[in-house]
């Protein structure tokens, strides 16, 4: 299950890649930006799915999930 998992994470990232250049105007093949911040923002989903399914105290997964972006959030602001 986890490898089918992460064969869709890797399928999410390209298109997220892809999405993400295309809205920037940039060029997915030259700039690393669309990948890297597909790929934060996955790992970050990835870590508030797997902290909130062990979490016995019933973490929010909203708030997780703010948490997590609010740790990226100055990578995937600074574009180029």
């Amino acid at each position: 299950m986890h490898a089918r998992f992460l064969e869709r994470q890797a399928q999410w990232r390209e298109g997220l890649s892809t999405e993400l250049a295309r809205r920037l105007g940039l060029d997915p093949a030259a700039d690393l930006y669309p990948h890297l911040a597909a790929g934060m923002a996955l790992t970050a989903f990835d870590t508030v799915l797997w902290r909130w399914s062990e979490s016995e105290a019933g973490d929010d997964p909203t708030e997780l999930a703010e948490r997590a972006f609010a740790v990226i959030g100055t990578s995937l602001d600074t574009v180029g």
